[in-house]
């Protein structure tokens, strides 16, 4: 989006955007407290942080900038949007990442990056009927934050976009919202696989795991980031 004129993505996505369960995000938002919004690459998900900023709400994102222009020029504009972009490749980026939870904003991340997960070493996660070690991210930051999380795909329809959001957990929930996001996002996938741009990293990334149709216990993936990398700018 770094190089769409912006007045005319505003203008375009306005008139053709739908939420549904707008309720879920106005929850959150009336806590007051943040939350954490889970989605993956799915549908039109590179207006996903616009269509949040013009529904009114306020966000957050981890992103991996390709270029310092484009860095500058994504950075500019999200201010004029109240968009907190926290650049992956500087410090402390967790510690970002759960203040801007803290002062109410929504954190955009993403589930189905298989080749950044930090995976664990015994919780296990069904991929379509695989059993995959499972990240620890959301995770981590479910415990540490504490607040509200939802599932937010930006669905491809008749020529305009819905932004379907569906509740994950409350906040005080012990649940794993790895699992959690990513049981959810798989049903969406299988009704909508045209929709997921995904496939061949998850061949790719997953294929270690299996072996026969068992599980590789021995797999793990090397030089995973130890940040969170969410919606890199393109």
């Amino acid at each position: 989006m770094g190089h769409r004129n912006f007045a005319d993505m505003q203008d375009f996505l306005g008139k053709r955007l739908t939420v549904q369960n707008r309720h879920v995000l106005d929850q959150a938002a009336a806590q007051g407290r943040g939350g954490i919004l889970v989605t993956g690459h799915f549908g039109a998900v590179e207006y996903l942080p616009l269509a949040l900023s013009l529904s009114g709400y306020k966000i957050a994102m981890i992103v991996k900038f390709k270029t310092d222009s484009l860095r500058k020029q994504l950075m500019k504009r999200s201010a004029e949007l109240d968009i907190i972009l926290i650049d992956a490749e500087q410090d402390k980026v967790v510690f970002k990442a759960l203040d801007a939870i803290k002062n109410g904003r929504l954190l955009i991340t993403e589930c189905d990056e298989f080749s950044k997960w930090i995976r664990h070493k015994s919780e296990k996660v069904s991929v379509f009927g695989n059993s995959v070690s499972q990240d620890k991210t959301l995770d981590f930051f479910y415990r540490r934050a504490k607040v509200p999380a939802m599932l937010g795909l930006m669905k491809r329809r008749n020529g305009g976009y819905v932004l379907s959001v569906t509740s994950l957990a409350n906040g005080g929930e012990k649940v794993s919202l790895a699992k959690r996001a990513w049981n959810c996002l798989e049903e969406h996938i299988l009704a909508e696989p045209y929709q997921w741009y995904q496939w061949k990293d998850a061949a790719v990334e997953l294929a270690p795991f299996i072996e026969n149709g068992r599980m590789n216990e021995n797999y793990q993936p090397q030089g995973v980031p130890t940040g969170d990398t969410v919606l890199a700018g393109n």
